[in-house]
């Protein structure tokens, strides 16, 4: 009811609001303002249910704002301290991944250095292994030569003696191989000229005529061009007619023809038979033979052999155990040392830098290495030193050199749409052999630069 006529009563304000002029309306204002003063002196205690007072809600309000406000700050401060912490393991991760990316480059390229070496080293052990037994097998003739040299010599009859050597002279004629095995069968073999006087005395023996051949112990019926004796030593120098020996219709063998000079032997077919041809034939066989010049040139032979064989030994301790020192920076692979860079830059720039390191873009001269760059770079692409800057077409080193071998990519060069492709750098195709490619110089990439060593 209290509600019903307190609405009643601002029913009744509203309604007559506007007959009450502004003079009486601050005068009903002021009444009703000192009766609510008058109502708070005399109530100061608020009831059990009234609201309690803005400066509390100001208080609470204040707090959660400085509470949100430190929330934001650790909120902040946790994501930075997340992010340097994740930063930092990223990086370190991609520190562990290089070193060992790196250290497993460095492990192939020894392992293909150790691969180099073994042939190496296995090649210099056949060469040695080769000149060992040339050395046995001279060693072997020059013993043999001091015991016929100590045992007196009695030539058979019908044999002729010359120094202590005995000679055949046969009246038949055969072929070749038929005349060495008829020597074959009376202990000896066609006769060996090792010096002129031994030349001459077989001359001397001979019946003169263009047409009276005597087959000798030579040919080359192993290898085209290579002559050498049925003993197996090889031929040095000879007594040979002007324009020979020259292979005419498969000319193998070596015959001697009595004519003005006795300083003269020829060529003929081994396969000649009496009844294919009316030259009368004749064989000089030699069932031994020795002088002093076999001694004088198994010495030099011995002497020569033991210098090469002292000089494969040391030029292998050299290249084994000789340390290389490489720049700063550098990687050594053989005999040079490498620099594979770490950011980009133009060709241009990539020479200048190499030229501050004492060094120039790299010159690949062999397949060893251009595998050992290649395989480097995983798939990276990088410059070399190769350019036709000052002649379009012609393709030079750093160093004015042209290369000797050539590991273009299939279709290259080509200076693609028209542009100007002056210079070289390195695909990592799987091919290493086909990896080269031309484009414009102002573009970037890696670049190896190569020095010699200290």
């Amino acid at each position: 009811m209290a509600m019903s006529g307190a609405m009643g009563s601002v029913e009744c304000d509203g309604m007559y609001s506007k007959l009450i002029n502004k003079e009486e309306e601050d005068t009903l204002y002021d009444e009703k303002n000192h009766k609510r003063e008058s109502s708070d002196v005399q109530v100061p205690v608020p009831s059990a249910g009234a609201a309690p007072s803005s400066h509390l809600y100001r208080l609470a309000t204040g707090c959660l704002g400085l509470l949100c406000v430190v929330f934001l700050i650790s909120i902040v401060v946790l994501c930075a301290h997340y992010k340097n912490l994740l930063f930092g393991v990223s990086e370190e991760h991609d520190m562990i991944s290089q070193n060992y990316s790196s250290a497993q480059s460095t492990m192939e390229r020894l392992s293909f250095n150790v691969s180099a070496l073994s042939d190496a080293i296995s090649k210099l052990q056949k060469e040695k292994a080769d000149l060992e037994k040339d050395r046995e097998r001279l060693q072997k003739r020059v013993k043999d030569l001091e015991e016929e040299q100590v045992k007196p010599k009695i030539c058979q009859p019908e044999w002729i003696q010359f120094n202590t050597s005995c000679y055949f002279i046969s009246s038949t004629s055969k072929s070749w191989d038929e005349s060495q095995g008829y020597c074959a069968e009376r202990g000896g073999h066609l006769a060996i000229i090792d010096t002129p006087e031994e030349q001459t005395f077989l001359w001397n023996q001979l019946v003169r005529g263009h047409w009276n051949a005597y087959w000798f112990g030579i040919s080359d019926e192993k290898a085209e061009g290579d002559w050498f004796w049925v003993d197996g030593t090889k031929l040095v120098g000879g007594f040979w007619m002007d324009g020979e020996p020259n292979n005419h219709i498969d000319e193998d063998c070596g015959y001697m023809v009595k004519t003005r000079n006795p300083g003269i032997l020829a060529l003929g077919s081994c396969t000649l038979e009496p009844t294919s041809n009316p030259i009368p034939e004749a064989q000089i066989t030699a069932k031994s033979r020795h002088n002093c010049a076999p001694y004088k040139m198994a010495t030099v032979c011995l002497g020569l052999l033991c210098a090469s064989l002292v000089l494969a030994i040391i030029t292998l301790c050299v290249y084994l155990e000789a340390p290389t020192r490489c720049p700063q920076g550098f990687v050594p692979f053989l005999s040079q040392c490498y620099y594979f860079s770490t950011v980009k830059k133009n060709w241009t720039d990539s020479q200048e830098d190499c030229k501050a390191r004492g060094a120039d873009l790299v010159i690949i001269e062999t397949k060893e290495e251009q595998v050992f760059i290649h395989n480097h770079w995983g798939g990276e692409l990088y410059w070399i030193g190769l350019t036709d800057s000052a002649t379009e077409g012609t393709w030079l080193w750093v160093d004015g050199s042209q290369p000797n071998v050539w590991y273009w990519k299939d279709g290259e060069p080509n200076s693609y749409n028209g542009r100007e492709e002056n210079c070289i750098h390195g695909y990592s195709y799987p091919d290493p052999l086909k990896s080269w490619n031309d484009i414009d110089c102002r573009v970037s990439f890696y670049w190896v630069c190569e020095a010699k060593p200290h």
